[in-house]
């Protein structure tokens, strides 16, 4: 398995909405809980989360 060279990746037209949405921990904690049904949902430390700054969303 290669690592992916980030410059033969584009943004996509959706990485400003996913950027956005993902900025907010609440929301992603959110999203998790109600939408991921598996047991490791229950381990994250909800506390610890923060914000990235990527290029884009791959």
């Amino acid at each position: 398995m290669s690592k992916q060279d980030d410059s033969d990746s584009q943004p996509t037209p959706f990485d400003p909405a996913y950027t956005q949405l993902f900025s907010y921990p609440k929301m992603v904690r959110d999203l998790l809980v109600n939408f991921v049904k598996q047991p490791w949902v229950n381990d994250i430390d909800w506390d610890s989360l923060h914000t990235l700054s990527p290029k884009f969303v791959t």
